[in-house]
Protein backbone atom coordinates (compact mmCIF):
# COMPACT_ATOMS: atom_id res chain seq x y z
CA UNK A 1 0.00 0.00 0.00
CA UNK A 2 1.17 3.53 -0.77
CA UNK A 3 0.09 6.94 0.54
CA UNK A 4 1.08 10.34 -0.87
CA UNK A 5 0.90 13.28 1.53
CA UNK A 6 -1.05 16.38 0.46
CA UNK A 7 -0.65 18.92 3.28
CA UNK A 8 1.87 20.21 5.81
CA UNK A 9 -0.14 18.89 8.77
CA UNK A 10 -0.23 15.41 7.22
CA UNK A 11 3.50 15.64 6.46
CA UNK A 12 4.22 16.45 10.11
CA UNK A 13 2.14 13.48 11.27
CA UNK A 14 3.74 11.14 8.73
CA UNK A 15 7.19 12.11 9.99
CA UNK A 16 6.08 11.33 13.55
CA UNK A 17 4.87 7.78 12.79
CA UNK A 18 7.79 6.68 10.62
CA UNK A 19 11.54 6.49 10.95
CA UNK A 20 13.95 8.33 8.64
CA UNK A 21 14.74 6.94 5.22
CA UNK A 22 18.19 6.80 3.61
CA UNK A 23 20.27 9.82 4.60
CA UNK A 24 21.90 11.62 1.64
CA UNK A 25 25.68 11.65 1.58
CA UNK A 26 27.15 15.03 2.59
CA UNK A 27 28.49 17.21 -0.20
CA UNK A 28 32.12 18.28 0.12
CA UNK A 29 32.43 21.87 1.31
CA UNK A 30 35.76 23.65 1.19
CA UNK A 31 36.91 26.82 2.88
CA UNK A 32 34.88 29.94 2.09
CA UNK A 33 36.90 32.48 0.09
CA UNK A 34 37.94 35.84 1.47
CA UNK A 35 35.32 37.90 -0.33
CA UNK A 36 36.01 41.54 -1.11
CA UNK A 37 33.81 44.22 -2.65
CA UNK A 38 32.64 43.73 -6.22
CA UNK A 39 30.70 41.07 -8.14
CA UNK A 40 30.90 37.50 -6.86
CA UNK A 41 30.14 34.62 -9.22
CA UNK A 42 27.85 31.91 -7.92
CA UNK A 43 29.74 29.45 -10.10
CA UNK A 44 33.04 30.19 -8.37
CA UNK A 45 31.41 30.08 -4.95
CA UNK A 46 29.61 26.81 -5.74
CA UNK A 47 32.91 25.02 -6.39
CA UNK A 48 34.23 26.08 -2.97
CA UNK A 49 31.26 25.84 -0.63
CA UNK A 50 28.70 23.77 -2.52
CA UNK A 51 25.31 24.58 -4.08
CA UNK A 52 23.32 24.51 -0.83
CA UNK A 53 25.37 27.34 0.68
CA UNK A 54 25.05 29.43 -2.50
CA UNK A 55 21.28 28.92 -2.53
CA UNK A 56 21.09 29.91 1.15
CA UNK A 57 23.11 33.04 0.43
CA UNK A 58 20.70 33.89 -2.41
CA UNK A 59 17.71 33.56 -0.07
CA UNK A 60 19.37 35.78 2.54
CA UNK A 61 20.30 38.35 -0.12
CA UNK A 62 16.58 38.64 -0.96
CA UNK A 63 15.38 38.86 2.67
CA UNK A 64 17.00 41.74 4.59
CA UNK A 65 15.26 40.84 7.88
CA UNK A 66 16.40 37.21 7.78
CA UNK A 67 19.92 38.25 6.78
CA UNK A 68 20.15 40.75 9.65
CA UNK A 69 18.89 38.09 12.08
CA UNK A 70 21.56 35.62 10.90
CA UNK A 71 24.35 38.21 11.13
CA UNK A 72 23.33 39.26 14.66
CA UNK A 73 23.22 35.61 15.72
CA UNK A 74 26.79 35.19 14.47
CA UNK A 75 27.87 38.36 16.28
CA UNK A 76 26.59 37.00 19.60
CA UNK A 77 28.63 33.80 19.21
CA UNK A 78 27.66 30.30 20.26
CA UNK A 79 25.07 28.08 18.53
CA UNK A 80 23.46 29.33 15.32
CA UNK A 81 20.00 27.69 15.11
CA UNK A 82 18.58 30.42 12.87
CA UNK A 83 21.45 30.08 10.38
CA UNK A 84 20.87 26.34 10.41
CA UNK A 85 17.19 26.99 9.66
CA UNK A 86 18.20 29.08 6.65
CA UNK A 87 20.21 26.16 5.28
CA UNK A 88 17.35 23.73 5.89
CA UNK A 89 15.01 26.08 4.00
CA UNK A 90 17.37 26.13 1.00
CA UNK A 91 17.34 22.32 1.06
CA UNK A 92 13.55 22.30 1.34
CA UNK A 93 12.92 24.78 -1.46
CA UNK A 94 15.52 23.20 -3.77
CA UNK A 95 15.85 19.60 -2.55
CA UNK A 96 18.16 17.02 -4.08
CA UNK A 97 15.13 14.70 -4.31
CA UNK A 98 11.55 16.05 -4.40
CA UNK A 99 10.15 13.44 -1.98
CA UNK A 100 11.01 11.76 1.30
CA UNK A 101 10.00 8.10 1.26
CA UNK A 102 9.01 6.62 4.60
CA UNK A 103 7.64 3.18 5.56
CA UNK A 104 5.38 2.42 8.53
CA UNK A 105 6.81 -0.15 10.94
CA UNK A 106 3.47 -0.97 12.61
CA UNK A 107 -0.24 -0.66 11.73
CA UNK A 108 -1.54 2.90 12.25
CA UNK A 109 -4.91 4.64 11.98
CA UNK A 110 -4.91 7.38 9.36
CA UNK A 111 -7.96 9.57 8.68
CA UNK A 112 -10.46 6.79 9.23
CA UNK A 113 -8.49 4.00 7.53
CA UNK A 114 -5.96 1.56 8.92
CA UNK A 115 -2.56 1.53 7.28
CA UNK A 116 -0.81 -1.82 7.62
CA UNK A 117 2.85 -2.11 8.57
CA UNK A 118 5.04 -1.72 5.52
CA UNK A 119 2.91 1.05 3.97
CA UNK A 120 5.04 3.40 1.87
CA UNK A 121 4.38 7.09 2.62
CA UNK A 122 5.62 9.65 0.10
CA UNK A 123 6.17 13.12 1.57
CA UNK A 124 6.77 16.07 -0.80
CA UNK A 125 9.76 17.95 0.63
CA UNK A 126 8.18 21.37 0.04
CA UNK A 127 5.42 20.45 2.54
CA UNK A 128 7.87 20.12 5.44
CA UNK A 129 7.24 23.79 6.32
CA UNK A 130 3.73 25.28 6.57
CA UNK A 131 4.23 27.89 3.81
CA UNK A 132 5.92 27.90 0.42
CA UNK A 133 7.88 31.09 1.05
CA UNK A 134 11.29 31.22 2.75
CA UNK A 135 10.56 30.55 6.42
CA UNK A 136 13.72 29.74 8.42
CA UNK A 137 11.93 30.65 11.68
CA UNK A 138 9.90 27.44 11.35
CA UNK A 139 12.99 25.34 12.06
CA UNK A 140 13.66 27.00 15.41
CA UNK A 141 10.94 24.77 16.88
CA UNK A 142 10.78 21.91 14.37
CA UNK A 143 13.28 19.08 14.09
CA UNK A 144 15.08 18.59 10.78
CA UNK A 145 14.26 15.22 9.15
CA UNK A 146 17.51 13.25 9.06
CA UNK A 147 16.77 12.00 5.54
CA UNK A 148 16.47 15.55 4.17
CA UNK A 149 20.22 16.08 4.53
CA UNK A 150 23.24 14.79 6.39
CA UNK A 151 24.04 16.54 9.66
CA UNK A 152 27.55 17.13 8.33
CA UNK A 153 26.07 19.17 5.46
CA UNK A 154 24.42 21.54 7.96
CA UNK A 155 27.50 21.80 10.15
CA UNK A 156 29.85 22.61 7.27
CA UNK A 157 27.29 24.90 5.64
CA UNK A 158 26.94 26.96 8.81
CA UNK A 159 30.72 27.30 9.04
CA UNK A 160 30.90 28.51 5.43
CA UNK A 161 28.13 31.07 5.95
CA UNK A 162 29.78 32.23 9.19
CA UNK A 163 32.81 33.15 7.06
CA UNK A 164 30.81 34.81 4.28
CA UNK A 165 28.21 36.90 6.11
CA UNK A 166 29.90 39.12 8.75
CA UNK A 167 30.79 42.67 7.66
CA UNK A 168 29.47 42.10 4.14
CA UNK A 169 26.21 42.89 2.39
CA UNK A 170 25.05 40.80 -0.56
CA UNK A 171 22.77 41.98 -3.34
CA UNK A 172 21.44 39.38 -5.74
CA UNK A 173 21.87 40.65 -9.32
CA UNK A 174 19.74 37.96 -10.96
CA UNK A 175 16.14 36.80 -10.47
CA UNK A 176 15.75 33.48 -8.68
CA UNK A 177 14.16 30.90 -11.01
CA UNK A 178 11.94 28.06 -9.83
CA UNK A 179 14.81 25.62 -10.48
CA UNK A 180 17.72 27.51 -9.01
CA UNK A 181 21.07 26.85 -10.66
CA UNK A 182 23.55 28.47 -8.25
CA UNK A 183 26.26 28.56 -10.92
CA UNK A 184 24.33 31.21 -12.85
CA UNK A 185 23.86 33.64 -9.97
CA UNK A 186 25.83 36.83 -9.38
CA UNK A 187 26.13 38.74 -6.12
CA UNK A 188 27.17 42.36 -5.62
CA UNK A 189 29.22 42.41 -2.40
CA UNK A 190 29.49 45.52 -0.21
CA UNK A 191 31.53 46.03 2.93
CA UNK A 192 29.38 46.96 5.94
CA UNK A 193 30.05 47.62 9.61
CA UNK A 194 30.32 44.91 12.20
CA UNK A 195 26.99 43.86 13.73
CA UNK A 196 26.59 44.88 17.36
CA UNK A 197 24.63 42.45 19.56
CA UNK A 198 21.66 43.96 21.36
CA UNK A 199 22.55 44.67 25.03
CA UNK A 200 21.01 42.36 27.58
CA UNK A 201 20.32 45.11 30.16
CA UNK A 202 17.07 47.13 29.95
CA UNK A 203 17.02 50.16 27.70
CA UNK A 204 16.75 53.67 29.17
CA UNK A 205 12.97 53.97 28.54
CA UNK A 206 12.44 50.66 30.37
CA UNK A 207 14.60 51.82 33.27
CA UNK A 208 12.62 55.06 33.47
CA UNK A 209 9.38 53.06 33.38
CA UNK A 210 10.56 50.82 36.23
CA UNK A 211 11.59 53.86 38.31
CA UNK A 212 8.19 55.48 37.80
CA UNK A 213 6.48 52.26 38.87
CA UNK A 214 8.59 52.13 42.03
CA UNK A 215 7.67 55.74 42.91
CA UNK A 216 3.96 55.02 42.34
CA UNK A 217 4.21 51.97 44.62
CA UNK A 218 5.77 54.02 47.42
CA UNK A 219 3.13 56.72 47.07
CA UNK A 220 0.39 54.07 47.28
CA UNK A 221 1.85 52.62 50.48
CA UNK A 222 2.15 56.08 52.10
CA UNK A 223 -1.44 56.88 51.19
CA UNK A 224 -2.74 53.60 52.61
CA UNK A 225 -0.74 54.11 55.86
CA UNK A 226 -2.23 57.56 56.29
Amino acid sequence: MQLTIQSHDDARRALAITGPGPIPAPLPIGEAPNVGEGVLSGGRLRVLVGPDVVRTLALLARDAHACATAVKELAVGGPTPFLRGCLVEALRLWPRAPFLTRVTTAPVAWQGIRLPAGTTITIPVHLLAPVQAFSPWHWLSAGTPADLCAEETLTLGQAALASLLPERGYELLDPVPAKLDPSRLRFAVHRVGRAVPRPAHPTVPRQRENAQAAVSSRVSRLTSDA
